[in-house]
């Protein structure tokens, strides 16, 4: 889960054990690593997620303010995308790489499941209220299923699609298991969730 990878073969991972690291490493089709020079300081990285065309990197912030940054691989900067007073997670690109869909708990006791444009400009959209906590986004290719894990109070971890053409939008379980089923991810064709 903390390793993601774009159409380019940039592929970025977590250094170190555990869900988080405060060193975020890549790799080039060459084959070399190399440790991005993103702010060492006390945080900690996780749920890094490269943008479809290589030149973005999704995070979850570990530290006080727990927010979602974007890293560009251009231009060696690193942007809060999340300003909230809310502890926001999971993040995951649209294929067309101009939103980021992430996991956000505001006001909530549940984190739902929100996007806003990859480069902060405008105001986050929620895509559906729910009792039930929904993290660790995957969606589909084109644009229009956002598979996720939901965990219900019955059955533990579950994988569910919300069909973002819908009105109004609802969950529907993919899979409902007493086990725990997580990080969904959808095939490049669209045809499978793993």
């Amino acid at each position: 889960e903390q390793v993601a990878a774009a159409d380019d073969g940039t592929i970025a991972y977590l250094a170190g054990e555990g869900t988080t690291s405060t060193r975020v490493v890549s790799f080039q089709r060459s084959g070399r690593p190399a440790s991005l020079p993103m702010p060492p300081q006390s945080r900690a990285y996780a749920d890094p997620r490269v943008s479809p065309d290589g030149h973005s990197l999704a995070v979850s912030m570990r530290d006080q303010d727990r927010d979602i940054c974007v890293w560009s691989f251009d231009r060696r900067t690193f942007t809060r995308l999340t300003l909230d007073s809310a502890v926001d997670t999971s993040p995951a690109w649209t294929p067309d790489g101009t939103r980021i869909i992430y996991a956000s708990r505001r006001g909530e006791a549940a984190p739902n499941p929100y996007w806003q444009t990859a480069d902060g400009i405008g105001k986050p959209e929620r895509l559906i209220e729910s009792v039930d906590s929904s993290q660790q986004f995957s969606m589909a290719p084109d644009g229009k299923r956002l598979v996720m894990r939901v965990r219900s109070t019955k059955t533990a971890d579950d994988t569910a699609m919300l069909d973002l053409g819908e009105q109004p939008r609802r969950l529907h379980t993919l899979i409902d298991t007493p086990f725990n089923e997580r990080n969904p991810t959808v095939s490049q064709d669209g045809r499978w969730v793993a």
